[in-house]
């Protein structure tokens, strides 16, 4: 039975079923892309005892060095039956991938274990984030259609990736996404691992300005550092035209959520600006309410974060996002 490198797993991870042997615990932190979880409990006296015994006795019980191998053993010959290639592995690729891989191979189980285990492949997707790619990141205030342009823009075929679709997240306190399952920030990166996969490196990359996190994931540092130095092109859009956009983009949002988030901002609010805010809702005059809270969002930091260059300008409220993006590739592409 194989041990696999992390560039085969790459080439090979979509006809892979790939099952992760750690702890509960550490599955649930963060794991491969669409890997299934089955603990392997290794019986650390029995493991010790014969630590220089266990690759050449060919008699040894392997449910004395590994609990419920039977079972182990059993899951994986109904994971083969699917007609896809077994994957397994572990923390680091070390000691307890060889002992289980002599144990499988003596009995008859054909699957791969991934060399570098699990630390190997977050340090390869550390170092694939921080790939040079050509960003143009779309810039503007809250409500000025960033997002609408992004859909058009990947509508007309350009490489588009969507912050807020992959975390299930809006980026503020507003913008939770209740319908998407709950994620780990794990899980927000294999996202985004996924969406770059098969991208053309050369050809630019359409994103949308967001801070370093979105709700409580932080976006890969090397990423991040990237789109701090992107090319930007900057929206520019009428107060109306934004609260417009807004009051549709949030129109199903209870006033009991609203309030809820709304507290979390209390701390960041001038208290005159909070009570306000707090009463457009208890009046149901959310027109009031996002006009109050742009003076907030307005001043945010995120405005000052970027350093990109090549800035280009476009008025979001003069034209659809369609005609906007015909316009954009036309001048970028």
């Amino acid at each position: 039975m194989p041990f696999i490198s992390l560039s085969d797993f790459i080439k090979r991870h979509h006809c892979c079923q790939t099952v992760d042997i750690r702890d509960a615990n550490l599955y649930q932190e963060g794991h491969l892309p669409n890997a299934l979880s089955f603990p392997v409990h290794f019986q650390q006296e029995a493991l010790h005892a014969s630590l220089n015994t266990w690759h050449t006795n060919q008699n040894l019980d392997p449910d004395i060095l590994i609990r419920d191998f039977s079972k182990l053993h059993f899951y994986l010959q109904q994971l083969t039956s699917n007609d896809l290639s077994l994957l397994l592995y572990d923390e680091s690729g070390g000691l307890y991938s060889k002992l289980l891989d002599v144990l499988l191979h003596r009995a008859g189980q054909p699957c791969a274990l991934l060399s570098g285990g699990w630390q190997g492949f977050r340090a390869y997707q550390q170092q694939f984030f921080a790939q040079t790619r050509r960003f143009c990141m779309l810039t503007g205030k809250t409500g000025c259609g960033k997002t609408r342009l992004l859909q058009a823009l990947k509508a007309r075929g350009a490489q588009v990736i969507d912050l807020e679709a992959l975390a299930g997240h809006k980026g503020s306190v507003f913008g939770e996404d209740v319908d998407s399952p709950i994620l780990s920030t794990q899980d927000f990166h294999n996202r985004l691992w996924l969406a770059f996969e098969d991208m053309d490196p050369a050809a630019p990359v359409f994103i949308e300005q967001k801070g370093a996190y979105l709700g409580n994931h932080a976006i890969p540092e090397g990423l991040w550092q990237q789109l701090r130095q992107a090319d930007t092109i900057h929206l520019a859009a009428s107060i109306e035209f934004r609260i417009s956009n807004l009051l549709i983009s949030y129109k199903d949002l209870s006033n009991q959520k609203i309030k809820r988030a709304l507290q979390q901002l209390k701390s960041k609010l001038e208290p005159e600006l909070f009570q306000d805010c707090l009463q457009a809702i208890d009046q149901n005059d959310r027109d009031r309410f996002v006009r109050s809270l742009l003076k907030y969002y307005d001043q945010s930091k995120i405005y000052q974060l970027y350093d990109g260059k090549d800035e280009l300008k476009w008025q979001s409220d003069s034209a659809s996002p369609e005609v906007l993006a015909e316009q954009i590739l036309a001048r970028i592409v």
